[in-house]
């Protein structure tokens, strides 16, 4: 029983509530006409990855995966940790095979490499940062926090490495050393535990101990045989894969500073869409490159994205009933880590050194002049709408 509480049993890959990025084979359905015109399974997959390959080429072909939560199969885990450690040995040439045929989709570290988040082997504990989706314009509907970092630093420095590093101590005669090494694996297989979720029963001293163990083997087992897989077959990982636009990259979490807002009445409904779609179509038309909110970033529209130092706007609506709206437009700048560190060196630059000061004030007339063209982008996209009927600038 205590395999069931150890890592690296199969679980499904979702890219939000409802898609799956992957389903494991035990609870997947594939329609038989979707199925025969990405060419059905292939033979190679003998003893896992067979799923995998299927939704992997599903998606490639324009297929999207249901989850279904309350679609499902018991599916009965191993009986035995031999049993067990053999499955991981066939997943881990699984994805050496995998790996073959889809070279983009593994990292430079060997392994697969994800759009969605994964579900499973992770415990439920606080989350130390992450981004809000809240859906373009904020209108998304059941916004939650998503977690960006990985969900176990430990799972990066767990396997055959350590190993490797204390036989190599061992050869150039560091006993102590070695088992330094040795022991600091077994810290690394103990952090990764702790994150497992709770076992659904009371485990012994004895089971501990054996699932403590089964977290230092498994990594090993698994990264040798995806090795000895990559060896025979010739696989080779192609690198960072191209991400699937369904899952949005997250927040950039550059510093924003307002620097005013203009407000719009509206006797005739909402004029926020409006706003948008012209204001980003104004600064296309000046050849200015646009960025959208994907429902991640904390503004509507921003140009120049790729600046270190760039403007953006963010919009609300104010409802008063009988058709009448307030439209509030905030201006921002948003500024790179970079463009902070320079502002830095240029202020401590005049504070030092007085006779530089004509470059701070070079700095300040650059700023300002992009803030005046700033505002007459959004004042000029402001007009238009008030020329229309029933649109005037709020007091």
């Amino acid at each position: 029983a205590i395999v069931a509480a150890a890592p690296g049993a199969p679980v499904h890959v979702l890219l939000d509530d409802e898609e799956a990025e992957h389903l494991p084979g035990c609870n997947l359905a594939v329609r038989r006409r979707a199925l025969e015109g990405i060419g059905g399974f292939r033979a190679q997959y003998r003893a896992a990855g067979d799923d995998v390959d299927v939704c992997w080429r599903l998606r490639a072909a324009g297929g999207r995966l249901r989850y279904v939560p309350g679609a499902m199969v018991w599916h009965h885990r191993r009986y035995q940790t031999r049993a067990y450690l053999r499955q991981q040995a066939g997943y881990g040439y699984a994805e050496a095979l995998l790996m073959k045929d889809h070279p983009r989709r593994f990292g430079m570290l060997g392994g697969a490499r994800w759009t969605g988040g994964i579900y499973g082997d992770q415990s439920g504990g606080e989350i130390e940062s992450g981004d809000i989706f809240h859906g373009p314009q904020g209108l998304g509907l059941f916004q939650g926090i998503y977690q960006t970092g990985p969900r176990c630093w430990a799972d990066w420095l767990g396997g055959l490495a350590w190993v490797a590093l204390a036989a190599g101590l061992l050869v150039c005669g560091q006993a102590a050393a070695a088992l330094g090494v040795f022991v600091f694996s077994w810290l690394l297989a103990l952090c990764r535990a702790r994150s497992l979720p709770p076992a659904p029963f009371r485990l012994t001293l004895r089971e501990r101990l054996t699932r403590l163990a089964l977290c230092w083997l498994q990594p090993m087992v698994r990264e040798g045989a995806r090795l000895r897989g990559m060896v025979e077959t010739g696989a080779f990982p192609g690198g960072w894969p191209e991400w699937d636009t369904a899952w949005p990259a997250p927040c950039d979490h550059r510093r924003a500073l307002p620097a005013g807002e203009l407000h719009l009445w509206s006797e005739s409904g909402p004029r926020r869409g409006r706003f948008l779609r012209e204001y980003a179509a104004l600064a296309a038309s000046q050849h200015d490159a646009v960025r959208v909110d994907d429902g991640w970033q904390s503004f509507d529209v921003e140009l120049q994205p790729d600046a270190h130092f760039s403007p953006a706007v963010i919009t609300t609506e104010e409802y008063h009933g009988r058709g009448r709206c307030l439209l509030r437009v905030r201006l921002l700048w948003r500024a790179s880590s970079a463009a902070w560190l320079v502002l830095a060196a240029v202020l401590l630059a005049c504070a030092v050194t007085p006779g530089i000061k004509p470059l701070l004030f070079l700095c300040c007339a650059h700023f300002g002049f992009r803030q005046h063209e700033a505002w007459q982008r959004v004042k000029t996209v402001m007009g238009r709408i008030r020329a229309a009927p029933g649109g005037r600038e709020a007091e």
